[in-house]
């Protein structure tokens, strides 16, 4: 579904990818790790269109989307979510994924008109909100629920879209023990319906849901497989002597 190619990314200088190329199946739940500063959500900007790559190439289902546009490659089937929270803090809820499901009508430009529900706008939203467990609470602010709850609403802007990749940058930073675990039933819940690539720091979390796992240290892969082999690989065991 996702291939990248060989891509080298440097700002002032400072190279923060170097050469660095992975792939990535339909169906798959790639984790992607390294400490602070690995160049991993760098790389995730690479691929979203937020940064234009020095070199290489990124394809999306075949296609050379190197360099394109956030919203193009949003209409392409590939979304994200970020470490800060990114929506509309004095819309509910329902407001909120609803706006994202009307993104993908062909009549959007009106984004703030009643639509008949023909559109199947609200029974999508509806969905959507079932699917991350915030359906009783679509009446809120979103500026009201709970940090653990509001990650979970940046994950429902992003499937709101309808995609076919989803990108989790971190999804369980900063959260409680009790929020993550709900967080990681979520995205096992989502892996069964959507390929994900996720950036995360919880060791145990990775292990428990990837299929496989690509590990990046100053820019560059040090290692890539699945679970088991990644936790007896030497050179990661060196890296990240003291745990991540």
């Amino acid at each position: 579904m996702l291939k990248v190619d060989n891509l080298c990314k440097s700002f002032s200088r400072l190279r923060i990818l170097n050469d660095l190329s992975f792939a990535v199946r339909e169906g798959e739940l790639k984790a992607i790790i390294g400490p602070n500063g690995a160049g991993k959500t760098t790389l995730f900007n690479v691929i979203t269109g937020r940064f234009a790559p020095d070199e290489g190439a990124v394809r999306f289902r075949d296609k050379d989307i190197t360099g394109a546009k956030p919203h193009v490659l949003s209409n392409l089937g590939l979304a994200r979510s970020f470490q800060i929270n990114n929506f509309f803090q004095n819309l509910t809820v329902f407001e909120n994924v609803e706006l994202a499901v009307q993104s993908r009508l062909e009549r959007r430009t009106a984004v703030w008109r009643d639509l008949p529900h023909t559109d199947g706008v609200e029974a999508r939203t509806l969905e959507v909100l079932d699917l991350i467990g915030l359906n009783e609470q679509a009446g809120a602010l979103a500026c009201n629920l709970s940090y653990g709850d509001q990650r979970k609403l940046e994950i429902g802007l992003a499937l709101g879209t309808g995609p076919s990749l989803l990108m989790l940058d971190e999804p369980t930073s900063g959260m409680s023990r009790f929020e993550s675990l709900s967080m990681i039933e979520l995205i096992q819940r989502l892996s069964e319906r959507v390929t994900i690539i996720l950036i995360e720091h919880d060791i145990e979390f990775v292990m428990k849901v990837s299929d496989s796992i690509l590990v990046i240290h100053y820019g560059e892969k040090i290692a890539e497989g699945p679970p088991a082999e990644i936790e007896r690989n030497e050179e990661v065991q060196r890296v990240y002597l003291g745990g991540l």
